[in-house]
């Protein structure tokens, strides 16, 4: 699953011989209509079906209205799970998973969060239907709020993971290690700490300055906090301007306070508000002023009492820069300004995105520098500079506010080429710049970031979940962050850069092997025979694959593989049971001479009467004693047999008519049937047609054979009856 701006429906990479390979369609930017989810009430949605036959109308719309007009969705996806398409290059992880695809708003948007989380739902909730394993993809994220995974987005997206096993949620890390530092992280005592953050003046509206912090804190931390705004005087030397009433913390709580912050000689600076709102355990305290009487101020931002808070802030945000160690012009030092010593530097450290990857429950994913040289498809040859197997500038610090490790694991990210909707193509082939951005099959682009190390681990989840559907999200962890590697980039591990370490995706897989040892009672059948085929016991369910489901299974001469899963739920396969198919044998044929009946040659031989074995009689030939149907079934060299049509007999025990001296010949009859008696004396015959009619009479000579002219009668099967006395027997016979 994949939560993101969407997917180019019609890239070769997520199609395959079925059609497209995107089972569901969900994009929250369409109206609501027919076809809208009824669970969620926006947006609109397209099954695999509808997509295939051409009624999802975002496959055939301009760039504007694109199934994903930004292009991060198709290549975050291909990273995942491309399968090559007509190119066979760039393949991703897991490259023949079915695909659920969600189209979020942007991240800007107030419903962002809640809008990932159904997402997140809608992909669980299909795939449960389908009896299937799932891991979701989260390559985006906010860098504001409380950054411990304690908000109702991600508790909600815990609580669908721990809520059945086969599921599992991977999300990017975020890029901001190449930001200024950001983070403020107060530890506060008796003396009074403080931080600037500077006016913005562009941002929400131009031209309309105002300076907001909003810090955040587990209650039990900040309780014993009080709080302050003060001013200081940057141009024509730092001085401090003075500063609003300290309050506490819990005067705030669901009330905005506000003050007005004069300087010494009386001069009002600004109007400061502050609120605290409660969200389960924890505060968040916002400071905010709105068109401050003096821009140039640098506002500080004063703590004391006993405590710690965070607060995440950046003017690229629509925010306040938090003055750094980067900031223009240059801060002062301790020996330029004495109240430096107070001052609390923000960094990039606890720089990991908000929500569900601060969450326990997901992992978060660090992005290193993948290959770094490559020719471009104009030929031309790039190197990004970067040092292959170290960690990306921008990728994003651990831990999350709460200290709980972040990031997970590393994967690599910069840089990757994969899927890039059809409509850039043209679009990057025109711009001289952009072309060396295209692989060289055109269909893929450069990528990377921690969108792009993100999908790299869920791909190798899903194969892992396709090998251990039945593993909960804590096993998964365990398994990827316990086969993660150190090197000599990544340090000694865990820490807050490389996580547990990097991905090795292959160490998972094999550590859930188990044998599944088969055995077949025969390996050689003979045709229509079957075989026994049996599995070891012990196992929660098996599935060979003839469809049978016990431990024990029937072949009729096809390979047979084993699929069990064990009590840990994971599955494994069987090496495969090959069964040889032995010669089939002819169908033997019976000839009558007289009553002594005879088989074609075989390697041995069992005539039965009537279907009942005659005992004793296992001769190739057998001098019949009664009337009625013969078989013989007889054995070939390899062992298998084959049995003969019936033959059969109705001469024996006719007065005066030798058991081995009554044979008809030849059958079909065309013009003259010969009948051969040995009898002592002249034999009627008569000739019956199949209504009843007798058609023909004579006399058979005795000792010999007679002619009987069949000219005349019409093809079709008829009865000679023989007469001696009061007894007589019958041949049945047909005239071609």
């Amino acid at each position: 699953g994949i939560v993101d701006t969407g997917i180019d429906l019609n890239h070769p990479d997520m199609r395959d011989s079925t059609g497209t390979r995107v089972l569901h369609f969900w994009d929250h930017h369409q109206v609501t209509a027919d076809n809208t989810p009824p669970e969620f009430g926006f947006g609109q949605e397209w099954s695999k079906e509808e997509i295939d036959n051409g009624d999802c109308p975002l496959q055939f719309t301009n760039y504007a209205g694109e199934s994903d007009a930004g292009g991060h969705g198709t290549t975050v996806a291909g990273t995942a799970a491309g399968n090559g398409g007509n190119t066979g290059h760039y393949i991703g992880a897991a490259p023949k998973a079915d695909l659920i695809i969600v189209s979020a708003v942007t991240i800007n948007n107030s419903t962002f969060l809640a809008e990932v989380t159904d997402g997140v739902k809608y992909i669980f909730d299909h795939a449960t239907a389908l009896g299937r394993p799932a891991v979701v993809n989260l390559s985006l994220g906010s860098y504001l709020g409380s950054h411990d995974g304690l908000d109702p987005s991600a508790l909600f997206i815990d609580s669908m993971i721990t809520a059945a096993p086969g599921r599992s949620v991977v999300c990017a890390a975020g890029n901001s290690g190449c930001f200024p530092p950001y983070q403020l992280h107060m530890e506060v005592d008796a003396d009074t700490s403080f931080a600037w953050i500077r006016t913005n003046s562009v941002n929400p509206a131009p031209d309309v300055p105002f300076a907001y912090i909003d810090l955040w804190g587990d209650t039990a931390e900040m309780n014993n906090l009080r709080y302050s705004v003060g001013a200081d005087r940057v141009t024509g030397g730092y001085a401090y301007r003075g500063n609003i009433p300290f309050h506490d913390v819990q005067d705030a709580i669901n009330t905005t306070i506000t003050d007005t912050l004069f300087s010494a000689e009386g001069d009002r600076l600004a109007i400061w508000n502050s609120f605290v709102s409660v969200r389960g355990g924890q505060y968040n305290l916002e400071m905010w002023t709105l068109e401050p009487d003096s821009a140039d101020l640098y506002w500080r931002i004063m703590m004391t009492g006993q405590g710690v808070c965070d607060a995440w802030d950046n003017n690229g945000f629509g925010l306040s820069e938090i003055v750094n160690e980067l900031s223009t012009p240059a801060p002062p030092t301790v020996e330029d300004y004495p109240p430096m010593v107070n001052y609390v530097w923000p960094t990039i450290d606890r720089g990991i995105v908000d929500s569900w990857a601060c969450s326990p429950h997901v992992i978060s994913v660090a992005n290193y520098n993948n290959e770094q040289q490559y020719t471009a498809i104009n030929g031309t040859p790039v190197d990004l500079g970067g040092v292959e197997g170290d960690i990306a500038f921008c990728s994003a610090r651990g831990p999350a506010r709460t200290g709980l490790q972040e990031p997970d694991i590393a994967a690599p990210g910069d840089i990757t080429f994969s899927a890039v909707p059809l409509y850039f193509i043209d679009i990057y082939l025109q711009n001289a710049q952009q072309i060396v951005k295209l692989g060289a099959d055109t269909m893929h682009i450069r990528a990377g970031g921690t969108s792009i190390a993100s999908p790299s681990v869920a791909g190798a989840v899903a194969l892992y979940l396709q090998k251990c559907p039945y593993h909960t999200q804590a096993q998964v962890m365990a398994a990827f962050t316990g086969a993660a590697f150190e090197d000599g980039f990544t340090g000694t591990t865990p820490n807050n850069v490389f996580g547990h370490g990097k991905l090795d995706a292959f160490t998972p897989l094999t550590g859930t092997n188990f044998d599944v040892n088969v055995s077949g009672n025969d390996l050689l059948i003979c045709p229509g025979d079957s075989s026994e085929a049996v599995g070891p016991a012990g196992f929660e369910d098996y599935l060979w694959s003839n469809g049978s489901t016990d431990q024990v299974a029937w072949s009729h001469g096809e390979p047979m593989v084993l699929t069990v899963l064990n009590d840990d739920g994971c599955i494994s396969n069987s090496d495969t049971l090959f069964y040889t198919l032995l010669p089939e044998p002819g169908t033997p044929v019976i000839t009558d001479a007289g009553g002594v009946l005879s088989s074609t040659p075989a390697d041995g031989y069992q005539w039965y009467l009537n279907g009942t074995e005659i005992s004793g009689a296992t001769g190739q030939e057998h001098a019949a004693t009664e009337n009625g149907d013969y078989t013989v079934v007889v054995t070939a060299p390899s062992g298998c047999t084959a049995e003969s049509d019936p033959y059969t007999l109705l001469n024996v025990g006719v007065p005066g008519v030798a058991s081995t001296g009554f044979r008809v010949w030849p059958i079909p009859a065309e013009g003259t049937l010969f009948v051969t008696v040995d009898a002592t004396t002249p034999l009627a015959y008569a000739i019956i047609d199949a209504s009843g009619k007798e058609v023909k009479r004579g006399t058979l000579r005795p000792g010999g054979t007679s002619l009987i002219d069949l000219n005349g009668l019409v093809p079709g099967s008829y009865t000679l009856v023989v007469r001696s006395g009061e007894r007589s027997n019958q041949r049945v016979f047909v005239v071609r």
